[in-house]
């Protein structure tokens, strides 16, 4: 893992990353395709925005594949610009985890991967779909190498997916930390650890709501991920006393806006996914004020995620027929 280089090495590449953020489908853009008469009309704004569109033979659009092409094109242009590439693994380990997972599943249903990996993450896709037939997973980022045939074997004893899952996920999040930590960055690590502190509390708050009683702590003891800043301890505590114990536990703590949010809007598991997607971003969009370094290009890509994550909630409303200020509410807060 390459060190993080002095900030002046950085120069150009934000400059040219601030360039490119004209391009991002932001706030603006999205309440164009939002307000878009039907699914022609966000595609032909789409392709205004600057979006290659990927269509099949009959012209029809593929949406995951034009989506996906958005996020090929950033990473290049982020590997390209970075000093030191590899700073920013951590942002390409959760799409090795997805391969890896679509490989290992489908290596065990006697089907081919195809169509299903990511050309996102650090390890080839080929080279990953074959790593269960061949049972070498050496290539994988560190943690994950050493998960996934406990995965297999965990899946082996209990024929249940959700194991494979389960082990592969901790494992990349412990992927990500080390890359994180190792690379010097203070922005990265803030960013992963958030993510843990979230994912924890995600994991805690659908358990309470499903009253899962003793199983669900069970559960927690070894779902909840590694790193964070909140202690696990704490939050199976919390998960025993119920939601409001939960929530109160991060009074005092850098999570508390997110608290407030979570107490203000209350509602559903997907409500508060977006109460925590949006606290995430409120983060990424501090390096708004960034002049130039590592985090000016590690955000750029969040917000093409984000983007991308706002568009297909677009997609899939107005194929579905939703009123526009349903869509509204379901829309992320965008980086630009």
């Amino acid at each position: 893992m390459s060190k993080n280089p002095q900030q002046t090495a950085y120069m150009y590449a934000s400059s040219r990353v601030r360039a490119l953020e004209n391009g991002i489908v932001g706030k603006d853009r999205i309440e164009q395709l939002v307000n878009a008469a039907g699914m022609d009309e966000v595609y032909a704004r789409l392709s205004e925005f600057g979006v290659e569109l990927v269509k099949d033979a009959d012209g029809c659009v593929l949406e995951e594949q034009t989506l996906e092409g958005i996020l090929v094109r950033a990473l290049a242009d982020l590997i390209e610009s970075a000093p030191a590439p590899g700073l920013f693994d951590f942002l390409r380990y959760p799409y090795d985890c997805h391969n890896i997972k679509a490989a290992i599943k489908s290596y065990l249903r006697g089907l081919s991967p195809d169509g299903m990996l990511s050309p996102l993450g650090t390890v080839d896709a080929g080279v990953v779909a074959k790593m269960p037939v061949e049972d070498d997973f050496s290539l994988l980022p560190e943690a994950m190498a050493k998960a996934a045939p406990l995965a297999m074997q965990a899946y082996a004893k209990t024929a249940n997916p959700r194991q494979i899952d389960l082990i592969l996920d901790k494992a990349c999040y412990a992927d990500m930390l080390s890359c994180a930590k190792k690379g010097g960055e203070p922005f990265h690590l803030q960013m992963v650890q958030a993510k843990i502190d979230l994912t924890n509390l995600m994991i805690c708050l659908r358990l309470v709501r499903m009253q899962a009683g003793e199983q669900g702590a069970l559960l927690l003891d070894r779902a909840l991920l590694d790193g964070g800043i909140l202690e696990k301890e704490t939050l199976i505590q919390a998960y025993g006393e119920g939601e409001a114990a939960l929530v109160g536990c991060l009074v005092g703590t850098v999570y508390e806006k997110f608290t407030i949010s979570l107490r203000e809007q209350g509602g559903t598991a997907a409500a508060a996914e977006r109460l925590m997607d949006d606290y995430l971003m409120e983060l990424v969009r501090t390096v708004k004020y960034t002049t130039f370094g590592a985090p000016v290009l590690s955000a750029y890509f969040y917000a093409q995620e984000y983007a991308i994550r706002n568009i297909r909630i677009v997609l899939a409303a107005k194929r579905a027929g939703l009123a526009a200020e349903t869509i509204r509410e379901r829309i992320r807060t965008s980086y630009v």
